[in-house]
């Protein structure tokens, strides 16, 4: 029906259906979005019947569901292996050689002599132990190359929460070891020998906490700093990468195993020259 004034019933309707949206439209300013749609742009944003592309709403929610995956490099350089293998070769004990070891480094008060040699050890491991393109179970993720089941050890006990400067103080190292060993000791039933398979370690986190609790009584001479030791590793050796990944080595840190820096440990507490 046509009303004086040019009007219809349609533009009527019409023109309450825009006022019922802008009302609406209003309400929903506290919202991210009254109304999206996926298409090939992203996230589009449908208000006050005009069609905006939120990029900064895009960028969060690629940050919030998309974890973007930085390039890292290897755990060591290709010229690093012979010095890797000169600081491996050499061991206090061909039976017994974390014991041995940590407790050189405990008697010259030097945490770090000690990871410097794991790290050597645990970089030149078997072929097929360093997942190509990284290992991942369930929120545990390496970075391509890295000693998963090193890295799963550390994980799993919050070693890699461990502040790193404490590696260079042998006192607080104790400290720590001997907090941890008191926090296990209340946690874990029992502890895993030595020759338990590593593999198994990377799907049960329990069985990587009675590991470690049976360095907290490794050695009489040791103590509560066998554990220590393999705190010192960990925090040598290992880190959160700023996506959340564990790496190791180079990818960590630039210095890491650079001779200049490691040899002085080498012939002070293990009397050899790599």
């Amino acid at each position: 029906m046509i009303r004086k004034g040019g009007g219809t019933l349609i533009e009527a309707l019409m023109v309450l259906f825009l006022m019922l949206w802008n009302i609406s439209g209003t309400h929903a300013q506290g919202c991210l979005f009254s109304e999206t749609h996926e298409n090939d742009t992203g996230v589009i944003m449908l208000q006050n019947g005009a069609r905006h592309v939120h990029a900064q709403l895009i960028k969060k929610r690629a940050a919030d569901f998309e974890p973007v995956i930085a390039e890292v490099g290897p755990v060591f350089e290709s010229g690093q292996t012979h010095f890797l293998q000169a600081v491996d070769r050499h061991q206090l004990s061909i039976f017994d050689w974390f014991t041995a070891e940590c407790s050189a480094a405990l008697d010259a008060n030097d945490s770090v002599a000690f990871a410097m040699k794991m790290a050597a050890r645990r970089a030149l491991m078997p072929d097929g132990t360093y997942p190509e393109h990284g290992f991942s179970n369930g929120d545990f993720h390496t970075a391509p190359g890295t000693w998963a089941i090193g890295a799963k050890l550390c994980y799993d006990n919050g070693f890699l929460d461990l502040p790193t400067e404490a590696l260079w103080d042998i006192e607080r190292m104790k400290a720590l070891s001997e907090t941890k060993c008191n926090e296990l000791a209340r946690t874990v039933s029992s502890f895993e020998s030595v020759g338990v398979p590593l593999q198994m370690t990377l799907d049960d986190p329990e069985m990587n906490q009675r590991y470690v609790f049976h360095k907290c009584s490794i050695s009489s001479k040791l103590g509560t700093y066998g554990l220590g030791c393999a705190m010192a590793n960990c925090m040598y050796s290992y880190c959160f990468l700023a996506d959340g990944r564990v790496g190791q080595g180079r990818q960590c840190n630039s210095s890491w195993m650079e001779a200049s820096l490691v040899s002085p440990h080498m012939e002070a507490v293990f009397g050899f020259s790599p």
